[in-house]
């Protein structure tokens, strides 16, 4: 720990040397996780979720347990991510309790995001194939046990040939004074297997839940069967007492000595049935929730072919390193993520962008990146020299974005999961009060006896109680949101639209404004520079060179300086020369104004110099600029061109921690030397981004630009993009000022960006959005990342958050009211009005295609397309100047 901390502090006066601020160090673990000594994550792959109840029950049992510190159930991925004290218990202890809770728990692992989740999804898909072929199995068995059943009781009994009711009326006991008819035999028989053998699953998932003090909806199918069977056992044995009148449960002058009541074993065989059928049509159906995540990890390629002294060799994809070249042929997946060294062909990638049409690609610095996954397309073959492995690779990235947005809760599934805690337990007290209220009235003659003659007091308040355990589903209730956020993350993904959760995905739905940063998300992010003025008549002696190379000197010194800025205009700076003529002994970034640098010119003179704003000319004590190289300077500006100007000769360089433009210490402003040129520098506005605003504004939203330009440059980039709004001369610690702002006013503000200093103004928006891209840190403070980098995407994100929580809205309103009318009506809250009783195998039927019809309603998102809002909005009024605010 000792020699880490001491390269730790060597690195951080590094870092200072070279004229940055450390503002916080982040200790990193092999597998990628942030190293706290208190603190450690685990995934581990759980069986045995069986419904909604489960989820709130492990998170309980778990948040009780010393040393557990968070816990998160992903249903769907049938896994818990657990984070807990390593000094109190182990990955291990977890796994322990969760086995003892009555699940099949173990520990997650593999190399890195991809292989995990390929190797995680392979044996999700292995098992959820073996479960829906279980299913299937059972439920067909049961239901050719249960027919033959149905059809005897229900129909050739009641409307069959006197001859064959005989037949299955007769005593198969032989006995004139034991009484057994040969249907009721036949129907235990074949409802016994069906309530042991294949309802063995409820029995076990209810005793289970019984010893975590709980109840689940095995809990309810157990205890509506048991019964319905039970009776029915004691009815056979009560009528085998009958006398011989009354063998056909038909009522005799004898009435006080004989059992009238019918056995229901085709009520608990075909509960158990259409249970089965609902399991399978519900398994069948949530394993095409992760189509899209399965679709990714598919493109991974598991061989490659690596040159090495010009031979080539077949490996292994995993076992790729950083620096191997890879050759890929035409029609083959690029096995890892890389740069193209040489060759030219066509990539399709449309599995990270969604953009069907083929990219060239060639060693060109500007179109040689590759990723993993991608397919050469044609004509030639590329060698691809890798960048990047394991989880620092694309695909990995966009893998784990996709399982922790599956994965995640929204605050509507919280309720739920809450909801479903209580429902079971409140579903058996309801059934109990309707068996105990419907007996008591039928026993004290308080309702007509018509009502209850036929079964009985008991049997008839019985049949209620029943009919309500098995029409209940808290199933439905919990699969309405995971199964919709799910498929909703999962279109995303196909589309090109990373969200990553389901927080963004919920909060995306009432975004009611969106704030674009400029430079590089409304613009192309490739700024070039159009011009370069001299102002100053002795900037040679400034700069210490000739007169007739001073225009050369000034572009070496800018690029000099620029080139330890991380600022997008920089690069364009350093870009347009390559000679070496001056090295930078000192540097500060200078946040929203520029920079300033000391140089060494090849001769030995010193050079302070400063690149930036007005503002920085100010604090270096600069004269103001002549009347006409302002004018020819806002020209530019009007045009959308962003100025810097070039301040050389200052008596010291402005430190980064004065406010006020003097270094640390002193007060004053240095002074001295001379403004010598300005650099005027362009970035192009995307082609489509006058569309995607069109868009945004034709939804209601409003849209407003952030930039640290001049009000001048800011009015006419948001002018060609049809933005009413816009704030200039914003430094980067103000981007999240103006959206806390917004936030103030009581709007719902999405930031888009892409760079650096748009972080905290991503972290603060309530939705962040990322362009794919932007940098690391952007991309990782963002809720959405857009990986096709179109700003149409923008309002698709907006769209599939509306589309997702229109299909949960829709399935929790079908869950509740069909929970809240059909435990009623199986109460029996109709049947003093229409005399209509709701029979339990028709509940249990109503209760398994609940679950399956939630399921299918999200699946049916996998249909969704984004509605072009550009073309719509064509026809409305021309944009009008736009209102620009300087400063935050």
């Amino acid at each position: 720990a000792g020699d880490v901390d001491a390269v730790v502090r060597a690195c951080e006066a590094a870092v200072a040397r070279a004229g940055y601020a450390v503002s916080r160090v982040h200790r990193a673990t092999g597998d990628g996780d942030a190293a706290r000594p208190d603190r450690a994550e685990a995934v581990f792959v759980v069986g045995g979720l069986v419904c909604a109840a489960c989820p709130p029950r492990i998170v309980r049992a778990l948040g009780l347990t010393a040393g557990v510190l968070e816990v998160a159930v992903e249903v769907l991925l049938e896994r818990v991510r657990v984070a807990y004290d390593p000094a109190r218990l182990g990955a291990q202890d977890v796994a322990r309790k969760l086995r003892k809770l009555g699940y099949e728990a173990e520990v997650e692992g593999a190399a890195s995001a991809s292989d995990r989740a390929l190797a995680g999804e392979k044996a999700r898909r292995l098992a959820r194939e073996a479960e829906v072929r279980r299913y299937g199995r059972e439920a067909l068995l049961a239901l050719v046990l249960a027919l033959p059943i149905f059809v005897v009781v229900m129909l050739l009994k009641p409307y069959g040939p006197r001859g064959v009711v005989l037949a299955l009326e007769a005593n198969v006991l032989g006995s004139k004074r034991r009484y057994l008819a040969a249907e009721a035999l036949g129907s235990l028989l074949l409802a016994t297997p069906i309530q042991f053998w294949l309802g063995a699953r409820f029995y076990a998932g209810a005793v289970k839940a019984l010893r975590r003090g709980s109840a689940t909806m095995d809990t309810l199918v157990a205890l509506g069967t048991s019964a319905a069977y039970g009776y029915s056992c004691y009815a056979l044995g009560a009528a085998s007492h009958n006398r011989p009148c009354c063998r056909s449960y038909r009522t005799c002058a004898m009435d006080g000595h004989c059992f009238h009541g019918h056995h229901y074993f085709e009520t608990s065989a075909l509960l158990i049935a259409f249970v089965l059928l609902g399991k399978y049509l519900e398994a069948r159906a949530k394993g095409k929730t992760s189509r899209a995540l399965r679709a990714l990890l598919e493109l991974q390629p598991a061989r490659a072919v690596v040159l090495c002294d010009d031979q080539a060799e077949t490996v292994d994809a995993a076992a790729l390193r950083r620096g191997d070249v890879c050759l890929v042929a035409p029609g083959l997946a690029v096995p890892a993520d890389g740069v193209v060294v040489r060759g030219a062909s066509t990539v399709d990638e449309s599995m990270l962008t969604g953009e069907a049409r083929p990219v060239p690609k060639s060693a060109d610095p500007e179109r040689n990146a590759v990723y993993g996954g991608t397919v050469n397309l044609g004509p030639g073959a590329l060698r691809v020299q890798v960048v990047a492995v394991g989880d620092d690779a694309v695909l990995s990235r966009i893998v784990r974005l996709i399982e922790a947005a599956q994965g995640s809760k929204t605050r509507v599934e919280a309720l739920a999961d809450v909801v479903a805690r209580y429902f079971v337990l409140g579903v058996v007290v309801v059934a109990c009060v309707a068996v105990i209220v419907w007996t008591a009235l039928a026993a004290t003659r308080a309702i007509p006896r018509s009502w209850y003659e036929r079964e009985g007091p008991a049997l008839f308040g019985l049949l209620f109680g029943v009919a309500v355990l098995v029409v209940a589903c808290p199933c439905a209730l919990g699969l309405a949101t995971p199964t919709a956020v799910m498929v909703g993350t999962g279109v995303g993904a196909r589309l090109g639209v990373l969200i990553k959760g389901g927080r963004p995905l919920e909060v995306a739905r009432g975004v009611t404004c969106v704030v674009f940063d400029k430079t590089g998300t409304l613009t192309r992010g490739r700024p070039q520079v159009v011009r370069t003025e001299l102002v100053a008549e002795d900037a040679s002696a400034l700069l210490g060179c000739a007169a007739d190379d001073v225009a050369d000197a000034v572009r070496d010194a800018v690029a000099a300086a620029e080139a330890n800025s991380a600022h997008p205009l920089a690069r364009a700076l350093v870009d347009q020369v390559d000679a070496k003529r001056f090295a930078c002994e000192a540097f500060a970034s200078l946040d929203g104004r520029g920079v300033s640098a000391s140089l060494r010119a090849a001769d030995g003179r010193e050079v302070v110099l400063h690149v930036g704003t007005r503002e920085l000319l100010r604090d270096c004590g600069a004269r103001a600029l002549a009347p006409a190289v302002e004018e020819r300077a806002r020209k530019w500006e009007a045009g959308g061109a962003t100025v810097v100007f070039v301040h050389a000769g200052a008596s010291r360089r402005v430190g980064a921690e004065a406010g006020n433009g003097a270094e640390a210490g002193n007060g004053a402003a240095p002074g001295g030397g001379a403004t010598v040129a300005f650099v005027a520098i362009e970035d192009r506005v995307r082609g489509d981004a006058a569309a995607a605003i069109r868009g945004l504004r034709a939804r209601g939203v409003d849209v407003y630009m952030l930039t640290g330009d001049t009000e001048r440059c800011a009015a006419a980039v948001a002018k060609k993009c049809g933005i009413p709004d816009a704030f200039a001369r914003v430094r980067p610690d103000g981007k999240a000022a103006v959206v806390a702002r917004l936030q103030g006013e009581g709007r719902v503000v999405m930031m888009v960006g892409d760079g650096v200093n748009d972080g905290p103004a991503l972290a603060q928006a309530d939705v962040g959005v990322a362009m794919g891209c932007g940098t690391s840190l952007a991309v990782e403070a963002a809720d959405v990342v857009l990986m096709r980098n179109a700003l149409a995407d923008v309002d698709a994100a907006i769209q599939i958050s509306r589309a997702t929580f229109a299909r949960i809205r829709s399935n929790l309103f079908f869950s509740l009211v069909f929970n809240g009318l059909g435990v009623p009506i199986a109460a029996g809250a109709l049947f003093p009005v229409l005399r209509v009783r709701l029979p339990p195998e028709v509940a249990a039927l109503a209760m398994a295609l609940s679950s399956f019809c939630v399921v299918a309603s999200s699946l049916s998102l996998n249909t969704f397309r984004p509605a072009p809002g550009g073309a719509a909005a064509e026809t409305g009024a021309p944009a009008a100047e736009p209102r620009v605010v300087v400063g935050a």
